[in-house]
Order: C-alpha cells, then sequence, then structure tokens
C-alpha cells in the first residue's frame, strides 16, 4: 500500500520536507508528496518488479534497494511527484528543467535527491549500512517506526 502522510516521518527530516515542499510552491512546481514511508514488504515488492525474467515487465525495476536498504523504511526518505491541477500525477516535468530546481532546492534544505530516481529525496547522508532494521511484518514495522530509537546506528 502506497502511503503518502508525512506523520510518521522522523522530525528531522520532516521539517526539512515541509521547508522543500513551501520552497517548490514559492517556484510554482506541482510537486507533491506521492510515497513517503513506506513497509519493507512494499520495499521488497516493488524491487522485485521488472526481475521475473518470466514477468511482461522483465528489465523494467522500479528500484535498487532491498527492504531496510531505502530510506523510506526509516521515515527518512520520500518520493516528490508533480500532481497537476487536474489531480493526475506525472513523472514528466510540466515545464524543462523542474527537476533540476527541486535537486537544488532540495540540497539547500539538508536533503538530497538521488540522480538515477528522480522523484526520490531523502535525508542528506542516508546509509542503510550503518542503521538497525526492523521488523519484516507490516504491523510490527509501523509499531517500531514510531519508536523514537527506531534505525538508530547499529
Amino acid at each position: 500500500m502506497r502511503r503518502a502522510e508525512l506523520s510518521l516521518l522522523r522530525p528531522d527530516f520532516r521539517t526539512a520536507l515541509v521547508g522543500l515542499m513551501e520552497r517548490l510552491d514559492e517556484q510554482q512546481i506541482p510537486l507533491a508528496p506521492f510515497e513517503t514511508i513506506r513497509s519493507p514488504g512494499r520495499q521488497a515488492e516493488l524491487y522485485g518488479r521488472g526481475r521475473n525474467p518470466d514477468a511482461a515487465d522483465y528489465g523494467r525495476t522500479v528500484t535498487r534497494a532491498q527492504a531496510y536498504q531505502s530510506a523510506h523504511q526509516y521515515g527518512l526518505g520520500a518520493d516528490l511527484v508533480f500532481r497537476l491541477a487536474n489531480g493526475v500525477w506525472t513523472w514528466d516535468e510540466p515545464q524543462r528543467g523542474m527537476w533540476d530546481v527541486y535537486t537544488r532546492l532540495a540540497k539547500s534544505c539538508g536533503l538530497e535527491t538521488l540522480s538515477f530516481e528522480r522523484p526520490h529525496v531523502q535525508i542528506a547522508g542516508f546509509d542503510w549500512r550503518h542503521l538497525t532494521p526492523g521488523p519484516m511484518d507490516e504491523a510490527g514495522w509501523l509499531d517500531w517506526l514510531a519508536q523514537p530509537e527506531a534505525g538508530r546506528v547499529a
């Protein structure tokens, strides 16, 4: 299930993300949170897309990160996607150069984007290899995510 709420994001990331969204709004760039927190099960499902040689979508991968290798599981990442006036989501820039402005504004807010996954933004310096993963089941993960110590350095 795709989730776009900000409430379970880590406070420092949420503050920076809200600041970024305010700057995007000032620049009239219609990017909005398409997905914020992501369960490890959903991450595993997205990772699997395009990797089954027998599937019709083989070769069209969605993410490089497996469960707990993404900032989404730790409440430290989000995907911002263009939301048009009619409510339609699109990954295509309404005007050329908007992704570049997004990247620049994200950096000014203490965030970083990924060159290979344009919509993704995360807390600067995120490195899952230094964090302790939580449980794989969704209910356990949500409880874990709500704890202040979730994902602390191993």
